[in-house]
């Protein structure tokens, strides 16, 4: 019984030092996409893609006066955040969006560009299909 404790006690702990910190993987881009209509494709893809074997909750919240909106993927039991997009209005069709995530397993660089195409495109997919534009051939 107090090995199973112990058990638990380490997985907890080592759950709990997951999460976003400020040396995880971050981008900062703007899309030509209304600020509510990018905040929906950014739920879409996290709910698709982001929220792991576990299934932890992605919380989704738009502020209308402000223009503002958030999606974040969290481990409500210790509280950590895996994956979080803030997402601003700079004009009617356009916003900029700020993303990070923990940098471990599914929440990577990977991540990141799989969800500014989402938010771009309107598609979630888990994977980003566009060639970084570093390696677009220009004749």
């Amino acid at each position: 019984m107090k090995v199973r404790w112990f058990y638990f006690a380490v997985v907890t702990a080592l759950v709990g030092c997951g999460g976003i910190i400020s040396s995880t993987p971050k981008d900062v881009y703007s899309v030509p996409v209304a600020y509510d209509v990018a905040m929906k494709s950014a739920q879409a893809q996290a709910e698709y893609c982001l929220r792991g074997v576990t299934q932890y909750p992605v919380i989704a919240l738009l502020d209308s006066s402000a223009q503002t909106a958030q999606v974040k993927v969290v481990d409500t039991f210790v509280g950590s955040v895996w994956a979080q997009f803030d997402i601003v209005a700079t004009g009617p069709q356009s916003s900029r969006v700020t993303g990070s995530v923990a940098g471990q397993n599914i929440w990577n660089y990977g991540a990141l560009r799989a969800m500014h195409a989402a938010i771009e495109f309107g598609v979630p997919s888990c994977t980003d299909y566009m060639p970084p534009e570093e390696k677009i051939i220009k004749k």
